[in-house]
This record gives C-alpha cells, sequence and structure tokens, in this order.
C-alpha cells in the first residue's frame, strides 16, 4: 500500500489548509504506518515476491549468455575457411566466442505450475493482509488521535466551568460569612464542586486512557492530538438509489 497516497487522502479531510496541525497528524499517521505489525507485513510481501521470482523462474526455465576472448602470439584464423581463396583468411591474433543456453524444464506432472500459482496466491494474499494491517493500523491512530482531541476540548470545558465555580463559591461563601447566603445555596455549590471534582477525575482516567492508545497506535509515548481536528461532513444519501 502507497504510504504516501493514503495520507494524502486523509489529511485535507481533517484539516483543509491548516498546514501545521496537518503536517503534526501526518507524523502521528506516518509513525502508525512504521508500526511492526505493518512492517512485517511488507516483509511477508516482499518474501512472497521473492518465492513468486524463483517459481517462476523454474516455470519458465532459465537461460544465459557468456562471452571468451583467447589471444595468441602469432595470427591463426579467427572465421570461416573458404578453399581457393587464401588471401581473403580471417585471421588475427584474438579469438572472441559467444555462446547461450537455455534450459526449458520438462512439467510432465504440472508441480512446476502448480508451484508458481501456489506462489501467485501466496503473494494476493500476503498484499491484502499487508493492506488490511496498513488500514487497520490508520484506523487505531485515527480513532485514539480523534478520542484524545475530544477529550482536551472537554478538559478546556471543564476548566472553564471549575473556574466559574469557583468564582460562584467565593461570592456564595463570602455572602454566608455577611449572612446573606442561606444554608442550601451553600449545599447546592458543594454539591456542584463535588461533581466537578468527579467529572475531573473520570476525565483524567480517560486522558490517560486515551494516551495510552495513541502511544500503542503510533509507538510514540509522548504522542498527542493534534488542535483543529474536524469531522468530515457525512455524505448525502444518493436520490437515485
Amino acid at each position: 500500500m502507497n504510504r504516501l497516497s493514503s495520507l494524502a487522502l486523509i489529511l485535507p479531510m481533517l484539516f483543509g489548509n491548516a498546514r501545521a496541525e496537518a503536517g503534526a497528524l501526518r507524523d502521528l499517521l506516518t509513525a502508525a504506518l512504521e508500526h511492526p505489525r505493518v512492517e512485517a507485513q511488507e516483509r511477508s510481501v516482499a518474501s512472497a515476491e521473492a518465492a513468486l521470482d524463483a517459481a517462476t523462474g523454474r516455470y519458465l526455465g532459465s537461460g544465459e549468455l557468456s562471452a571468451s576472448v583467447s589471444r595468441f602470439e602469432d595470427r591463426r584464423i579467427v572465421g570461416p575457411f573458404v578453399p581457393y581463396d587464401f588471401m581473403a583468411l580471417p585471421a588475427d591474433r584474438e579469438l572472441t566466442r559467444y555462446s547461450a543456453r537455455y534450459r526449458v524444464p520438462v512439467d510432465v506432472s504440472g508441480l512446476i505450475a502448480a508451484g508458481r500459482e501456489r506462489a501467485r496466491s501466496d503473494l494476493a494474499a500476503g498484499r491484502l493482509a499487508e493492506r488490511e494491517a496498513s488500514l487497520l493500523a490508520l484506523h487505531r491512530a485515527l480513532t485514539a488521535c480523534a478520542d484524545l482531541h475530544a477529550l482536551n476540548l472537554e478538559a478546556v470545558a471543564l476548566a472553564k466551568r471549575g473556574a466559574s465555580l469557583n468564582r460562584t463559591e467565593e461570592r456564595v461563601r463570602a455572602r454566608a460569612d455577611l449572612g446573606d447566603a442561606t444554608r442550601l445555596e451553600l449545599s447546592a455549590v458543594e454539591s456542584e464542586r463535588a461533581a466537578h471534582d468527579a467529572a475531573n477525575a473520570r476525565l483524567s482516567s480517560a486522558l490517560q486512557e486515551a494516551r495510552a492508545r495513541l502511544a500503542a497506535a503510533t509507538g510514540d509515548a509522548n504522542a498527542d492530538a493534534p488542535d483543529m481536528l474536524t469531522v468530515p461532513p457525512w455524505p448525502a444519501p444518493d436520490p437515485d438509489c
């Protein structure tokens, strides 16, 4: 599978013209395509290609060309001899010989042809497995990246909510010190604070899990989701279908 063509199709869908963020995601996806699982499939395809070349060689046979040059101290006849024409004798001190050989296999039982077809099938299966591994690696990296990006946005929103909650809590406690706030208001603020802390704890755990999945997908322990990640629009249904 062509890695560059795969990335060229994916990146414009996610980032448009945001080159810096697209470059960051390209690095993540490139790392995902260099995962040991993908590289193992690539090595399997290379091995299957070599096996097919060997099987094709056995099926078609083999040939060879050779050339040799002999040098003599005196002139010798190096060409065809024509009687009664001694003046036209082809003589020289160097004699060049060329030869060609070709061996044709005799496949009486069909084993050689069957081996070639089996090698072709193995190569096709290997290429399919390589493409599947590449697509799965891209899917895992993109999914982990999108999840982490969503959690990062949620963390920003939660931080803003926490800042607003801090201001509200300060106002209510200040009013309580002055005797203007009721116990119900204090309980509501404390309940909201507890809910915020619980949400923050859940988000922290989810962020750790998402970073771990992204690190496993890309092989980079410090990988993080780039900004400006957008979800491509769902294609409109075809009215003719």
